[in-house]
Formats: C-alpha cells, structure tokens, sequence
C-alpha cells in the first residue's frame, strides 16, 4: 500500500475490509480505515477532503 500512495500521492485514502475504524497518515497520505456501517457511518467535505464520522443509531439492525 505505502508504493502506491507513493506513486499515485492521493489527498485522501480511505480503505475499508479491516472493520475496524483507524486513521493514520501513510508516506505523507491521510489514510482512514472505514468502520462497518452498522457501527458509524461518514460524511465527507468534499472541498476539504475532511471526515465525520457519526454512531449508526441504535435502531439500524446490522446484516445478517
């Protein structure tokens, strides 16, 4: 992953698959491991390319 931030140099990365919600910067690209939807969900500035992230409501069932 760290060779192909280097050679594309993104403003943002967002990668999902890991379940679990990280952030770090990654050879100089803001890196954001997405959480599972039933957990938070994301809304994105796209102008400032920033992240919120928000709890999923209680209400929301998770996938079966």
């Amino acid at each position: 992953m760290t060779d192909l931030l280097e050679r594309l140099e993104p403003d943002l990365c967002l990668v999902g698959h890991h379940h679990r919600h990280r952030e770090a910067e990654i050879a100089g690209v803001q890196t954001v491991s997405l959480a599972p939807v039933w957990e938070r969900y994301y809304t994105l500035d796209p102008d400032e390319l920033t992240l919120a992230d928000h709890e999923t409501p209680a209400e929301a069932e998770p996938p079966p």
